[in-house]
């Protein structure tokens, strides 16, 4: 019968693990917190651990190492609600067995427990083989155990975000893979970060400290693609004045990666699948090959099979590449890692602004949006609003236009010329067609968002009417509308003081003051 040991401090999760263990015929022992898990460690021998990383006190991941020593051979089942990729990278390196992200299913959790207890079994009576026989992340971990070690500057290279499901079993996938040295193809949509994980991968393996030469296949010159690749001696053509390294000599020792491998020339797939088979780098016009120490990786957004089956991709080079393949998703299937990627690219575009928050409608209509350009396109939307808010924070309106309907600042008043106004980017015949004005569109939607709060913090039927003089909705939209139409304004006059007050219609001093209260006057 194997013994589990349930470590965390969320009573739901100890229940429902325990009451699964006792119908899997399985005992189990309940710690709360770490320090009260190695106690129980010392007196008793467990099968299973399922580790929650967040508990008072140590961490779980603190721990991990001690728990595998002191019982014997234990499985080691990492939980955490709050995963990042080092997290999982540093669970992986210390030997755990599985990573589960909450919430989790019982039944996956079942499945888990049913695959690890024969082999908890039989390494018990000494037969190690059926215990490695089982499919693991320790399995990866074997591989070299004590060669990784966290570096303190990970956070600035990690540029991979998210807490959903998905990202976590990428994030899971990725630190799998970065212990061994397989071949990885990565696939996904244009814009999901394939290059990014690639470079995960790369920093998380024992190739670290070597170069990570990343190449599009698509944008090199078909004549001069094999050059590129694998390089030339002099002479070696028409205007090769001098011998040249290819990709693969200047990652010796770190790792190549191949962005649109589906791009790659049928006659290159050819030396391609030499290289991956005998590491061996045969450069254009010389007379023999050298060998070079490399690790690839793939990537693409186009379907591999789909092109082995027309006879575009060589099956055998396939099957080479796709030692192990990383699903990327795309963005609309992570709507809720939206709002940290929003937070993710203001720190990294505008630094000196992080301090600034985005307002809930803000965040929802990101989430709102189809984003076919994926990861990418949030980013580019997300530098695009701070350029347009150069002070206070993004708005709706300054999103790029393609985002309608809410295009126009609230606030920019018909008293701007609409021939001349800088953020008139409404369809100009929209009213003739009896479609609804952006700006009553947006003014619409501000109230209503409004209301809405109003009625959860008064904690009113959705039926009531609740008191609007009481939420202050009127001083606060004047003050945010007036705030946006002023900077705006004034930006697109280049701070010319005269020439926005002219545009606004009141006196100078009036728009002083105003730009006082709102604290946008800039610093002398």
């Amino acid at each position: 019968m194997s013994h589990v040991l349930i470590v965390d401090d969320e009573p739901a999760i100890c229940w429902g693990l325990a009451r699964l263990c006792r119908q899997l015929g399985c005992t189990s022992t309940i710690a709360a917190t770490a320090e009260e898990a190695l106690e129980l460690s010392q007196r008793e021998s467990f099968d299973v651990v399922f580790l929650d990383v967040r508990l008072p006190g140590k961490s779980g991941l603190e721990i991990l190492e001690t728990l595998r020593q002191q019982s014997a051979f234990p499985r080691i089942i990492v939980m955490t609600a709050y995963g990042q990729l080092s997290t999982a990278v540093d669970a992986v390196r210390k030997g755990a067995f599985e990573y589960l992200v909450k919430p989790f299913s019982l039944s996956h959790v079942e499945r888990l427990l049913e695959r690890i207890i024969p082999a908890t079994h039989a390494a018990s009576a000494g037969t190690d083989q059926a215990a490695d026989s089982t499919p693991s992340l320790n399995n990866a971990q074997k591989l070299d155990e004590n060669r990784f070690e966290l570096k303190p500057h990970e956070a600035k290279v990690n540029q991979l975000v998210g807490s959903s499901p998905v990202m976590q079993e990428v994030f899971r996938q990725i630190a799998l893979v970065s212990a061994s040295e397989a071949c990885v193809h990565i696939h996904g949509e244009s814009g999901t970060g394939k290059e990014l994980a690639a470079r995960a991968i790369h920093h998380y393996s024992g190739r670290e400290k070597g170069p990570f030469v990343p190449v599009n296949l698509a944008a090199l010159n078909p004549a001069l693609a094999e050059s590129e690749l694998f390089g030339h001696v002099k002479g070696a053509y028409t205007g090769a004045d001098l011998s040249r390294r290819g990709v693969f000599d200047q990652a010796a020792g770190g790792t190549v990666f191949l962005d649109e491998v589906a791009d790659i020339p049928p006659a290159l797939q050819v030396k391609l699948l030499r290289a991956l088979e005998e590491r061996e780098i045969w450069p254009v016009g010389a007379d023999q090959p050298h060998r070079v120490d490399f690790r690839l990786i793939s990537a693409t957004n186009q379907n591999l099979l789909d092109a082995v089956r027309s006879g575009q991709f060589r099956h055998d080079l396939y099957y080479r590449l796709v030692t192990f393949q990383l699903e990327l998703p795309p963005l609309r299937d992570r709507v809720g890692d939206i709002p940290d990627l929003a937070r993710h690219f203001l720190r990294q575009v505008a630094p000196k602004r992080s301090h600034l928050e985005f307002t809930t409608e803000f965040l929802a209509a990101l989430q709102e949006q189809p984003w076919h350009g994926n990861v990418r396109e949030l980013r580019n939307a997300i530098e695009h609003a701070l350029i347009m808010s150069p002070v206070a924070s993004p708005a709706l309106w300054h999103l790029p236009a393609a985002m309608a309907p809410l295009e126009v600042p609230v606030g920019a008043a018909s008293q701007v010329n609409s021939a001349t106004s800088p953020f008139h980017q409404a369809n100009p015949t929209a009213e003739t067609k009896g479609e609804q004005d952006p700006l009553t569109v947006a003014v619409r939607q501000w109230a209503k968002t409004r209301l809405q709060e109003a009625k959860l913090q008064a904690n009113l039927a959705i039926e009531a009417a609740p008191q609007l003089e009481d939420a202050g909705l009127h001083a606060r939209f004047l003050a945010q509308a007036e705030a946006e139409l002023f900077q705006t304004i004034l930006h697109q006059c280049r701070q010319n003081m005269s020439e926005a007050a002219r545009l606004l219609g009141i006196h100078r001093t009036t728009l002083k003051r105003k730009l006082e209260e709102f604290g946008l006057m800039a610093d002398d």
